[in-house]
């Protein structure tokens, strides 16, 4: 029976290991970070899911289902999908809750929305005809190419004409919001197009997930420490929040790392001259 599609034992358990903290993670976002002064006593406004769900609830839900999703499959297609939908819900994701926060847009931000929705399709498209049987034919790369030119010629557009100006809180979510999309469907459009085989396509999914949670790091900790209304000062469950993201961080990097070192043993194997017979 051919395992070559199979993860080994280490990266199974570091890939759910990594899902799990993210679970955990979800608890302690739920959770007030610490006394807020002139608030009326409300403890709800203290939760980082009060006080920037937007961003960080999509980040949290991916990363705790792409370290799995990407360690149930067996085959190139099966991943594909997995990297495809998670690019259709980064992207729609963020074209919703940018039409929801109340911010002012102009034509250039407009284009920008038009843009993830976009995006949004071509990789749902992708998924799912990834997702369909296997006699049916895989989707063209042409579908990834398409994906990557959009997120950099989104990336490559002067950031003042695309993002909203101001300072307010609302403001700087529709910034992330816009702004990181891109970067995320672009990492995943690139591994998807790079990646040769099904190791090559873990890989992809893991260095996402450094992405994520990376991001996700960088968002909690800005929405502890300096999203306003700020806080008097930093709970427990917010200290926890803190070092559970950190946790998530160092488990994606190590499974990136797990993953590569069985690629270059792979690439090892290859190498070795055969034994003289």
């Amino acid at each position: 029976m051919d395992r070559s599609g199979f993860p080994s034992r280490i990266e199974a358990l570091v890939a759910y290991a990594l899902a799990a903290a993210g679970t955990l993670l979800w608890v302690a976002c739920a959770l007030p970070s610490g006394p807020i002064e002139g608030v009326g006593g409300d403890p709800d406004a203290a939760t980082p899911f009060r006080r920037a769900a937007p961003l960080l609830v999509p980040v949290l839900l991916l990363g705790i289902v792409l370290p799995v999703g990407s360690t149930l499959s067996r085959r190139e297609r099966g991943l594909r999908a997995v990297l495809a939908a998670s690019d259709a819900f980064i992207a729609g994701y963020a074209g919703l809750a940018l039409l929801a926060l109340p911010v002012q847009r102009d034509a250039a931000q407009g284009v920008g929305l038009i843009l993830l929705w976009a995006l949004a399709a071509l990789s749902l498209l992708e998924a799912w005809r990834c997702a369909a049987p296997s006699e049916r034919p895989a989707p063209p790369a042409g579908l990834r190419g398409v994906r990557l030119a959009l997120c950099l010629l989104a990336l490559m557009t002067p950031a003042q004409a695309l993002l909203p100006q101001g300072r307010d809180s609302h403001t700087t979510l529709a910034r992330t919001l816009l702004l990181v999309p891109f970067l995320l469907v672009g990492l995943g459009a690139a591994g998807a197009r790079l990646a040769r085989g099904v190791q090559g396509l873990r890989r992809a999914c893991a260095a996402l997930q450094v992405a994520l949670a990376a991001l996700l790091f960088l968002a909690l900790r800005f929405t502890i420490r300096d999203m306003p209304p700020t806080l008097a000062a930093v709970g427990p469950a917010g200290r926890l929040a803190l070092g559970l993201s950190l946790l998530v961080l160092a488990l994606a990097l190590l499974h990136l790392l797990v993953l590569g070192r069985r690629a270059s043993a792979a690439g090892a194997g290859l190498r070795a001259p055969s034994p003289a017979g």
